[in-house]
């Protein structure tokens, strides 16, 4: 392994297991140790995002790029531990030695230890299957790991932390603002939402110098990193495409209109200043950008997903909420452009293959509206819903087109549609998921 650790890496990671925890949450889906697997799932993203707000967000709300793999010259030396460390520890906090012995166990502690000597704690058995074979109360054994687990924590703890690379980059916080929605959906944290919400204006107010003038005209342009309050450099194709992914995830756990239009406002500054029609495809870089040889164009799903994928999925979002033609025809001319080479290399176009087939699998439009409208839009979105959009009647029916004719003051209603042909509402999510699936 490498100790390194890339916020984008951890942003995408909760955002996959987010998505997989709601598949599984599906009576309908069937596989070996469901129990175990959202069990997992769930701890990955809470201790994944514990981690972030411990160690990776400033006090403001922007999140920080990267930790090191080393601390005093050595890779790894923060993480790993001798057993002979480990039996100390959980010694002296009051365990047994069969707890220990268990402990080391489950995690693959060894005398050899299990990377170059040392010992890296990580997981082979789910803990059901775990106890099982040892013939223990497994809730009993998860509680003492937690116990042991803090104990080791404490001690880690006082060691000298690796190095931090605390420049906070727009792209990459915006992939994070994304994963903290997502994971507010999945585990229905609301803490989780409310951090969401406060990066993403940190992004706005901290990356776009003329955000709050209201006498302005915004967006004058953003910029791409930010440190010790002094943004720099200018903004990216994929600083916008992954701040309006944001702001549209952020708005569907708010419904707030404010995050919805400042995302077509920045479509329409992308596109105006990034968009080459003669391709259909965005550059990289912005048209008043003078200090660059070529302009070129990012277009494979590498270790971050493209930037035009990413405007291609915005658009078509963003095309069905406020019903706008122009943008979902920009959308396929995108999806035309790439598709031969997403059939041929699918592995290295994976948000284009999602962007490809909400082309030909037609996205659903979820409408909500009454005095619970929110709650319900969020109870929803518990679910596995991938080619789904939501809109909720948070104050904003007369704005958006979904949600036009769908006024609802004394009761709560869920409108299931396709290219704005509703079926008949119904009052619940029990009764919406049928006519979704």
């Amino acid at each position: 392994p490498h100790f390194e650790k890339m916020l984008y890496d951890n942003a995408l990671l909760v955002s996959v297991l987010s998505d997989a925890y709601k598949y599984l949450q599906s009576p309908a889906i069937i596989v070996a140790d469901k129990t175990a697997r959202m069990e997992l799932y769930r701890e990955t993203i809470e201790d994944t995002l514990s981690w972030v707000l411990r160690e990776m967000t400033h006090t403001e709300g922007g999140f920080y790029s990267a930790q090191d793999a080393d601390s005093e010259g050595v890779e790894g030396k923060f993480f790993v531990w001798d057993k002979p460390e480990i039996e100390s520890v959980l010694h002296q906090a009051g365990f047994s030695t069969l707890d220990i012995e268990q402990f080391c166990a489950f995690y693959d502690v060894t005398e050899e230890g299990n990377w170059e000597e040392k010992n890296i704690l990580h997981r082979e058995q789910s803990y059901e299957a775990f106890s099982v074979e040892k013939g223990i109360d497994n809730e009993l054994f998860k509680q003492k790991l937690r116990a042991q687990r803090k104990a080791l924590f404490t001690v880690r703890d006082q060691r000298i932390y690796p190095g931090l690379d605390d420049k906070i980059m727009l792209s990459w916080s915006a992939l994070m603002i994304s994963a903290f929605a997502q994971a507010s959906t999945a585990l229905g944290n609301n803490q989780y939402a409310a951090q969401a919400e406060k990066s993403l204006n940190f992004a706005l107010i901290q990356f776009f110098p003329d955000f709050t003038n209201k006498n302005s005209d915004w967006p004058a342009g953003g910029l791409h990193t930010w440190k010790n309050g002094v943004a720099h450099i200018p903004a990216f194709l994929e600083d916008y495409a992954y701040l309006i992914a944001a702001l549209l995830d952020v708005w569907q756990i708010t419904f707030k209109s404010d995050y919805l239009e400042a995302a077509q406002i920045l479509t329409d500054y992308t596109i105006k200043n990034f968009f080459d029609p003669s391709d259909n495809l965005f550059f990289f870089t912005a048209s008043h950008q003078n200090d660059i040889i070529l302009r070129k164009k990012e277009l494979y799903d590498n270790a971050t997903p493209s930037s035009n994928s990413t405007m291609a999925r915005n658009l078509q979002r963003l095309s069905l909420v406020l019903d706008q033609e122009v943008w979902a025809s920009k959308a396929a001319a995108m999806v035309e452009v790439m598709s031969p080479s997403v059939v041929k290399f699918p592995n290295g176009f994976g948000r284009w293959a999602e962007a490809m087939s909400n082309q030909d699998i037609p996205v659903r439009e979820i409408a909500v509206t009454g005095p619970d409208s929110v709650s319900l839009a969020l109870e929803l979105q518990q679910q596995y819903l991938p080619n789904a959009v939501i809109a909720a009647d948070n104050g904003m029916a007369s704005k958006l087109s979904l949600l036009a004719g769908k006024e609802s003051e004394s009761e709560t209603l869920i409108y299931i549609c396709r290219n704005f042909a509703c079926q008949r509402p119904v009052e619940s999510v029990q009764e919406a998921l049928p006519l979704l699936h």
